[in-house]
């Protein structure tokens, strides 16, 4: 059980560092931060499991959305980066530095 573990984690660093250099290289993410304190899920809408709790303010990077279930009239879910940790999180919950939706492509 502990090396399962210790081997998704290690994977869910890699792929984080991964997108971090795509991000800095190709300009392919939108920078935005936390408008609420959430939860950064292991996969998009209401089933996925809960990576960490992310608290209001907080930097991330963001690449790209899905529509999925509504978070209070938000149907996006956004693919993140928070400092190592790749996940999920509702798009209501996150300021892209304007208004609306976070303008990122849609996810392939």
């Amino acid at each position: 059980m502990v090396r399962r573990e210790a081997a998704s984690r290690w994977r869910s660093c890699f792929f984080a560092f991964i997108l971090v250099l795509l991000c800095i290289g190709t300009a392919n993410c939108l920078q935005a931060v936390t408008n609420s304190r959430t939860t950064l899920l292991s996969s998009y809408g209401l089933y996925g499991d809960v990576i960490t709790t992310i608290e209001i303010g907080v930097a991330m990077e963001v690449y790209c959305r899905v529509s999925d279930i509504s978070v209070y009239d938000d149907p996006y879910w956004l693919n993140v980066t928070v400092g190592v940790f790749n996940g999920w999180v509702a798009d209501y919950y996150t300021d892209c530095g304007g208004t609306g939706f976070c303008m990122v492509p849609d996810c392939l």
